[in-house]
C-alpha cells in the first residue's frame, strides 16, 4: 500500500501529486491514504501537503531498506532476496551463516555499519554507520580453478560502473582488489570461498565509502583513502547507489557464468589503475618489483622484471607493497 504510494509520489517529483491520484494508487482495500502517509513519514519520507490536499515528496531517507532496494530491481540471480541489518561483526560473516543455513544463491546481506569489517589477509576495514555502502551477495557459480580471482575482478568492474553510473565518476581497479578515484581507494573487493556439501559458495564482499567527509576518515588512511561525496562535491544517495550496483553485479556474473573471459579482460585492461605502472609485490615472503606489463583473469598480473624477463603472479597468493600509481 504505502509502496505502491512511494513509487507514484516519486513519478511525480518534483511537482505536487492531486490527492485523486494518491488515493487511487494505495487502493480501496486497507487502511487507505492517511495510514500509507503515516508509515511512509515514519520510514523517514518527507511529504508535504498542499491546501487543496495534494502531496509531493520532499526528500527521502538516507538508509538502506530492503524492500525500498529490491523494488524496481531487475536482476536474475544477484538480489533474489535482500536483507539490511543496523549492526554486525562483518557482512561477509552473516552471508556466510545464511549459507550454511541453505539461503539461496543471490542473496544480498547491507548493513549500516561492522564491527569488525575486514579486508584482504585480514586487514580492517572502516565501516562507520550511514556512511558507506557495506554488502555481500552470497553466489554459487559451478567450481572451476581460479573462480575466485575473477569473481574479485567482476565485483571491481561492477563498483566501477555503479559508481560512473551513480555520480558520473571514472573509478578504475588497482590490482588486486581495490576501486580508486584519482588514486585515492573508495572501495575495495573481498571474495572468500566457503565449502557446501557438493561444492562451494562465493562470498563476494564489498565495501564503498559514499557519504563520509575527508576530516572523518581515520588518519592512518586519511592520506590515501576517500569518498564518493568528497569525489563527486555532493552527497550520494546510497539506496540509489546500491540498486545500481546489484543491476551491474547481475550483469557481470552473467557474463563470467557465460565464460566470456575476454570480455572481462578487455574491460578490466581498459579500467586498470596497475597497467603500465611500476610496482612491488611480495609472494610467499619474496619481494619482486617490476613494471606491470598486462593482466589476464586466467594468468593474473604480468611484471616485466629488471632483466625484460615476464613473470606472472596471481591475487590470491601476493600482497601489493607498494606502487607508483598510489600518489
Amino acid at each position: 500500500m504505502s509502496d505502491r504510494l512511494l513509487d507514484t509520489l516519486r513519478s511525480a517529483r518534483p511537482g505536487w501529486l492531486p490527492r485523486a491520484r494518491a488515493e487511487s494508487a494505495v487502493g480501496p482495500s486497507g487502511p487507505g491514504l492517511p495510514e500509507a502517509l503515516r508509515r511512509l513519514r515514519a520510514r523517514g519520507f518527507r511529504i508535504d501537503e498542499s491546501d487543496d490536499g495534494g502531496l509531493a515528496l520532499r526528500g527521502e531517507p538516507d538508509l538502506l531498506d530492503a524492500d525500498d532496494i529490491r523494488r524496481g530491481l531487475h536482476t536474475r540471480v544477484v538480489g533474489r532476496r535482500v536483507r539490511v541489518f543496523q549492526r554486525v561483526t562483518s557482512t561477509n560473516d552473516v552471508i556466510g551463516d545464511l549459507a550454511r543455513q541453505g539461503e539461496p544463491e543471490g542473496t544480498v546481506v547491507l548493513a549500516e555499519t561492522q564491527t569488525e569489517g575486514r579486508g584482504r589477509r585480514g586487514r580492517g576495514w572502516w565501516s562507520p554507520p550511514g556512511k558507506g555502502v557495506w554488502m555481500s551477495v552470497l553466489l554459487s557459480p559451478p567450481v572451476r580453478r581460479g573462480s575466485v580471482p575473477v569473481t574479485t575482478i567482476i565485483g571491481g568492474l561492477a563498483v566501477s560502473d555503479a559508481i560512473r553510473a551513480s555520480t558520473g565518476l571514472s573509478a578504475l581497479i588497482r590490482w588486486p582488489n581495490d576501486v580508486v578515484i584519482g588514486g585515492r581507494k573508495v572501495a575495495g573487493v573481498l571474495v572468500e570461498a566457503h565449502q557446501r556439501p557438493g561444492g562451494r559458495d562465493l562470498l563476494l564482499g564489498i565495501g564503498i565509502d559514499v557519504n563520509a567527509g575527508q576530516d572523518e576518515l581515520p588518519p592512518e588512511i586519511a592520506d590515501i583513502a576517500t569518498s564518493l561525496s568528497e569525489a563527486a562535491g555532493e552527497p550520494i544517495d546510497r539506496p540509489e547507489l546500491v540498486r545500481t550496483l546489484l543491476a551491474e553485479l547481475d550483469r557481470w556474473y552473467r557474463i563470467k557464468l557465460d565464460r566470456d573471459i575476454d570480455t572481462i579482460n578487455e574491460q578490466w585492461r581498459e579500467r586498470s589503475a596497475t597497467l603500465g605502472r611500476r610496482i612491488v609485490l611480495e609472494e610467499h615472503g619474496r619481494r619482486f618489483e617490476g613494471t606491470v606489463a598486462d593482466v589476464d583473469v586466467r594468468f593474473g598480473i604480468a611484471l616485466r622484471m629488471s632483466r625484460g624477463n615476464i613473470r606472472h603472479f596471481r591475487g590470491e597468493h601476493i600482497s601489493l607493497i607498494g606502487s607508483d600509481c598510489d600518489g
